[in-house]
């Protein structure tokens, strides 16, 4: 009981420990709210013209290939060559050689690729519109990789979002003219 009450007087009494002084500085909530109000039209114009270099940007945003790829003038199926050789000795943290240079393996017999990619070239209307005739547009079965064009013009048209493809890719997958789909056959990867 004596605790109780003398929690309830503690309760309604202010003690002081040393000096106490006022806040010098302005509350940061009225000082932002008081320059929105002062600046209004120019922080708008500021965030217009950020907007407008953020749009300017996104239009300009492309794959940036060494060499177009030529347009697919016939129905062809391949298969890339996936494998891959060491060209070094990969070592572990004691300088114990791991992997000697020379050493081969396929990475297609450790992984699967759970989707088929297509490459097209989203300059060319003819491949645009092949690709919005299929039915792999807005598809988690396939991702598409665009080797040129405009990545914010190619989303448009598509009416999905798009990828890059870059040379190294390109090149990796044997990838030879758009458009062209890529699935993966057991350990392989065909190139259609």
């Amino acid at each position: 009981a004596s605790f109780i009450t003398s929690a309830v007087l503690l309760a309604n009494t202010t003690f002081y420990v040393g000096k106490t002084y006022d806040f010098a500085e302005r509350d940061i909530i009225d000082a932002i709210q008081t320059h929105i109000q002062n600046n209004g039209p120019s922080i708008e114009k500021k965030y217009e013209e950020l907007k407008q270099h953020a749009m300017d940007k996104m239009t300009t945003i492309a794959p940036k290939l060494k060499s177009e790829l030529p347009f697919a003038t016939e129905d062809k199926e391949y298969f890339a060559k996936t494998h891959y050789t060491n060209p070094k000795d990969i070592k572990d943290a004691n300088g114990q050689i791991l992997y000697k240079a020379g050493y081969t393996f396929d990475p297609m017999d450790y992984i699967s690729l759970p989707y088929a990619i297509v490459f097209i070239n989203a300059t060319r209307t003819a491949e645009i519109a092949w690709l919005k005739r299929s039915e792999m547009l807005n598809s988690a079965h396939y991702r598409i990789l665009i080797t040129q064009g405009s990545y914010l013009e190619a989303t448009k048209a598509l009416g999905q979002h798009v990828f890059f493809a870059n040379d190294a890719i390109i090149h990796r997958m044997g990838i030879k003219a758009t458009p062209s789909v890529v699935t993966q056959e057991k350990n392989r990867l065909k190139i259609r």
